[in-house]
């Protein structure tokens, strides 16, 4: 067996398919029943040893992170908000450590709560991966390990570092989770996983704090609609202890994704069957199976695949409550580039828990789930335990679910007795823990906590002490613990919220609304004859001091600092450094803001992307662009930097099409940014419109459809300008096919009489100047004269009609011709092809909707201009389109 990371050597536990589980329950009663209350924490998981890690910035963090809580139980002083985060999809290793690894490790040192939390559930909005280039460039190439690719997972970085330096190559080796029972051996010069031995809670064994991480869902690119990760959290918050039936299906077929782990389906069987859980292996070719995904199964509880791409939805399959999915395969969590099947497909199927790699781990069996995940998790212990227990090299394998998932632990329904009835406590007293249907052999131990510490620690059957010599009267949240006899430690927990009062309160009033609406702002007001200093609280989160006159305080917050959903506050009064007393806990709920309606359909000559303004020293310039911001080499980023000079600040005007529900708006790549877009709110802790960022964002609630927007900004000078959506609709960024403007060269063009004009008949330009000509023919194409041509005119708008005529070919560009002279060469407009919409790379058929392309040409060297449509890699002529109209237009 190879070395542990640094690690003290694993407790020893018997197999998990072992005959004796009587003795093992009576061995696990021992063993917790021995801890002493200053012993490291011995515990399955629970809401009390639980932090949620939260983006302060983004309301849909806030509200993921926040209905995690309230489902889950979870205190409110162990969440963590985070600030000077962006919604980037990756952090360099020096910025993960900064500003995510570092704070949360403070966090648990200032309350000295690194030994009790085990768990930490990060929310949506937080980057999936972290990079490693710049540490893998420190060490010679005969130092690195050949699997250790540049990327490791949010999840694994958070995990490993709480027992390996990170600047270290040690946390990417194959053995490095010393807390997975499972070894190594080597079978010529691949490494296989041996059976690992039996499970066991998680424990803090060894020096300095460690916790498993777990992310709650992403719901950037290519990974699910907000809704989505909601019903995951609901999902696994019902299935605890329900014990459901279903089926772990191993999939067989002879791709290495698949044989990387069918070593050990045979032992996986056995171990689950010993459990009493249905098992079974699909072989490809067998029973109509393709050895993917399962067939026409519906009672699916777990699922181990191998395969790089699936089409769950054509499998005829389904979840039962609780279940977990993963395949084995290179891309399934990187979100960041397209090609195979991402995780994000189990939880839409309806899955509470799945994993991925976020980049090219090879086909290695320690990167990934050992397939006896299942056992672990039928065993009774919660979906992080069970991942963390099954991966021995965890770096890449992005964890995604709910961390506290547990359908088969013996959750106890507990009720705390002893309190007073008002809930007002006066001093110290002693409770007692009743849990319904337990016998004492059933438990190991009770725990009282409060606020998030441990205050207590007893028998089964015994009073816990509630003594409140060490805090300030206010009001707390307290939580009755039950800690199982089973193998996981399963906790069962109780919350009550109390208010401490051993004498009068000194707030002799306060003011606080119980909900307020996303977008409006929370007013708050008290008096306190005292106090010199009174501050608004959320947990550890410190939101705002109040302004002071006399013994009045006043304030306003921004429920967006808030979030939606809903948060447990509190003041806190202050004599110099000293905290005198806490008010009662409030519940306040930020209710959604109404949806914003769309716009009607566009006018005559609005057409797809944008057009920016932008301001240049030497005066303003106007870009047309097809696809928006950012992409590929039509983006704004490349088109700003032709104009040859810095670009001051960037004006876009238009339309933005929008799906149901919450949508937040995110503009990288700039220096300072305004939104105007009816509904949607600014975000950030206490962010401004002027406010110098290179990421800007905005949150709202809108009715799928069209809505007017406008952006102003600052192009940031190195960054590249990228505009971005996630949310209740498809995530990613916005281009053409989202954004529709009415460019100056149509604007104010809305005659009464819409009609399409036939082929090949005269038309007008709109500056009055008379063309020769408008003809359409099978040789020539659609082609446009005029004896002179007008100086100012630089551009041709064509319209495609709807529906116009039978299916035919679908160009892949556009040939656009120009000449002086009806004998005149024809001369190519080079700068056409970027112009074409995106609409156009689709194929032209009866049911396409209408479709706009602009030319832009030289108008002094031009008398005619020649449209033809250009098929595959060749121009050679198709049969001519439909094209009923044009217009032109000078600027």
């Amino acid at each position: 067996m190879a070395a542990r990371g640094g690690s003290r050597a694993p407790l020893a536990f018997p197999h998990p398919n072992s005959h004796c589980m009587g003795q093992l329950a009576l061995r696990s009663a021992a063993l917790l029943a021995s801890l002493a209350l200053d012993a490291p924490l011995c515990a399955g998981g629970g809401p009390e040893t639980t932090a949620v890690v939260i983006d302060a910035g983004s309301s849909l963090s806030l509200l993921v992170g926040l209905r995690y809580a309230e489902l889950r139980g979870i205190p409110a002083a162990n969440l963590l908000y985070l600030e000077g985060l962006d919604g980037s999809a990756t952090l360099s290793l020096a910025d993960f450590r900064a500003r995510l690894e570092q704070p949360l490790r403070a966090f648990l040192a200032a309350r000295e709560r690194g030994a009790e939390i085990d768990t930490v559930a990060l929310s949506v909005d937080l980057p999936f991966g972290v990079e490693l280039g710049e540490l893998l460039a420190r060490f010679d190439k005969s130092a690195k390990p050949t699997w250790a690719t540049p990327r490791a997972s949010i999840t694994g970085a958070l995990f490993l570092g709480g027992s390996h330096d990170l600047e270290s190559l040690s946390w990417l080796a194959l053995d490095a989770n010393a807390y997975a029972s499972a070894s190594l051996r080597r079978e010529g010069e691949e490494l296989r996983m041996e059976l690992p031995a039996e499970g066991r809670a998680f424990r803090v064994d060894h020096e300095g704090p460690r916790a498993m991480a777990v992310s709650l869902g992403w719901i950037g690119a290519r990974g699910n609609r907000l809704e989505e990760v909601l019903a995951l959290l609901e999902r696994g918050a019902s299935c605890d202890g329900t014990r459901p039936a279903g089926t772990v299906y191993l999939m067989e077929q002879l791709d290495v994704r698949a044989r990387t782990r069918m070593p050990s389906f045979d032992e996986t069987l056995r171990a689950l069957r010993a459990l009493g859980r249905e098992a079974e292996i699909l072989r490809a070719g067998e029973g109509g199976q393709d050895g993917l995904v399962p067939k026409a199964k519906t009672d699916i509880l777990g699922l181990v695949a191998g395969c790089s791409d699936f089409d769950w939805a054509a499998s005829g399959s389904a979840f039962a409550p609780g279940a977990l999915a993963e395949h084995l395969t290179s891309f399934g969590a990187a979100f960041d580039q397209p090609g195979q099947t991402k995780i994000a497909s189990f939880v839409r199927a309806g899955a509470v828990g799945t994993s991925g790699a976020v980049y090219e781990p090879y086909a290695l069996a320690p990167k990934f789930p050992h397939p006896l995940l299942h056992a672990y998790y039928a065993q009774g212990f919660s979906l992080a335990e069970s991942f963390h227990l099954a991966v021995a090299s965890p770096y890449q394998l992005l964890v995604l679910g709910d961390p506290l998932a547990r359908p088969f632990a013996p959750v106890r329904k507990l009720a705390l007795e002893g309190l007073p009835k008002d809930g007002v406590l006066t001093g110290p007293l002693e409770l007692r823990v009743r849990a319904e249907g337990a016998g004492e052999r059933e438990l190991a131990a009770l725990e009282l906590w409060c606020e998030g510490r441990r205050l207590a620690r007893g028998a089964v059957g015994s009073a816990l002490a509630f003594d409140p010599a060490r805090l300030v009267d206010g009001g707390y949240e307290l939580h009755a613990v039950a800690i199982g006899a089973d193998a996981a430690a399963t906790r069962s927990a109780a919350r009550a919220v109390v208010e401490l009062r051993r004498a009068p309160s000194g707030f002799a009033s306060l003011e606080m609304p119980s909900s307020c609406k996303y977008g409006a702002e929370l007013a708050l007001a008290a008096r306190h004859a005292r106090a010199e200093r009174v501050e608004l609280w959320r947990g550890e989160q410190r939101l705002l001091a109040l302004a002071r006159d006399g013994e009045r305080f006043r304030a306003s917050l921004a429920a967006v600092r808030l979030g939606p959903g809903a948060s447990w506050l509190h003041l806190r009064a202050f004599s110099g450094e000293s905290l005198l007393e806490r008010s009662a806990l409030r519940r306040v709920e930020v209710a959604p803001p109404p949806l914003a309606e769309p716009v009607a359909p566009a006018r005559l000559g609005w057409l797809p992307g944008v057009v920016a303004r932008c301001t240049l020293a030497s005066g303003v310039r106007e870009l047309a662009l097809g696809t928006c911001v950012g992409g590929d080499d039509r983006g704004l980023r490349n088109r700003l930097e032709t104009l040859g000079e810095p670009v001051q600040r960037v004006e876009i005007e238009g339309e933005i099409r929008l799906d149901e529900g919450w949508s937040q708006l995110r503009l990288a790549g700039v220096a300072e940014a305004e939104l105007e877009l009816g509904g949607f709110v600014r975000e950030g802790a206490g962010a401004s419109p002027s406010k110098t960022c290179s990421v800007a964002r905005w949150c709202g609630r809108a009715r799928a459809g069209w809505h007017p927007f406008r952006l102003r900004c600052a192009p940031h000078p190195t960054l590249p300008l990228e505009l971005s959506v996630q949310g209740s609709g498809e995530a990613g960024a916005i281009e053409g096919a989202r954004l529709r403007h009415a460019p100056p060269w149509v604007a104010g063009f809305h005659p009464a009489d819409e009609a399409l004009l036939p082929s090949g008949a005269a038309a007008q330009l709109l500056d009055g100047s008379a063309s020769e000509a408008a003809t359409l023919d099978a040789e020539q194409g659609l082609v446009l004269r005029w004896k002179k041509a007008p100086s100012k005119i630089t551009s041709v708008v064509l319209r495609l009609p709807e529906g116009a005529s039978e299916a035919r070919p679908a160009p892949s560009a556009w040939f656009v011709e120009t000449r002086k002279g009806a004998k005149g060469k024809w001369t190519e407009v080079k700068n056409a092809r970027a112009l074409i919409c995106p609409a156009l790379a689709r194929p032209l058929n009866k049911n396409q909707a209408t479709a706009w392309i602009r030319f832009d040409f030289d108008p002094v060297a031009a008398q005619e201009l020649r449209v033809r449509p250009v098929l595959a890699k060749e121009r050679q002529q198709a049969r001519v389109l439909g094209i009923a109209t044009y217009e032109a237009r000078s600027r």
